[in-house]
């Protein structure tokens, strides 16, 4: 049984950069994939047997300012989801979540800091 292929266009309007994704900043970038990938991940919900309740967002935060800072967590907390992990190498970050881990990584082999 052949699954069938389906294919969706992202269309990024921003009324004051540039007129494709590549032309807009860091910035404005990683808005815009934080953005698809919350849109997938609602897709694959939506067509999904079982329910999942988990999220994990990796350096979603690189190359925002402080205001998008505050922006994303919120995003991140709208989320219906039990457990959402977030990977950042900003330390600043810390102060917005209530729980934190440190991984340290060293000769090759990753430990989490007590």
């Amino acid at each position: 049984c052949a699954l069938p292929i389906y294919r969706f266009e992202v269309k990024v309007d921003n009324k004051h950069g540039a007129g494709s994704y590549f032309g807009n900043s860091a910035g404005e970038r990683a808005k815009v994939d934080l953005c698809v990938g919350l849109a997938l991940q609602r897709l694959v919900a939506s067509r999904a047997t079982a329910a999942f309740n988990v999220v994990f967002m990796d350096e979603v935060f690189d190359h925002l300012d402080s205001a998008a800072h505050e922006r994303v967590v919120e995003v991140l907390s709208e989320l219906d989801k039990e457990s959402i992990y977030v990977v950042s190498h900003e330390e600043d970050l810390k102060a917005w979540f209530p729980h934190t881990l440190r991984v340290i990584k060293k000769g090759g082999f990753s430990t989490i800091e007590p």
